[in-house]
């Protein structure tokens, strides 16, 4: 019997392939929190990875090593730094 006369939707529908639940959601201070973590995690992460991944160590060797997507101002102090160290260019790697 019903007391309140309001009827109570059906808990399940179309042979039970859809169900009607309770689920507990996040709030908008919720996304807020979980917006702020994911900021700090990452702007912890970039300032962590960045000296690892940027590290750049010269050796003694006669190979001067450049990535081809460099700036023009970079391919150019690659340049210079040919001239001051002294890399042999490509017809002197092959003269004997």
């Amino acid at each position: 019997m019903q007391q309140s006369g309001k009827t109570e939707a059906p808990k399940n529908l179309l042979w039970n392939l859809v169900t009607r639940k309770e689920r507990w959601g996040l709030s908008l201070r919720g996304w807020l929190f979980v917006l702020v973590c994911a900021i700090c995690t990452g702007g912890l992460l970039g300032l962590g990875l960045q000296p690892f991944l940027a590290v750049s160590h010269r050796v003694d060797t006669k190979i001067l090593v450049v990535e081809g997507w460099v700036s023009d101002y970079t391919m150019a102090a690659a340049v210079k730094l040919c001239e001051v160290f002294f890399y042999p260019s490509q017809s002197e790697k092959f003269v004997n």
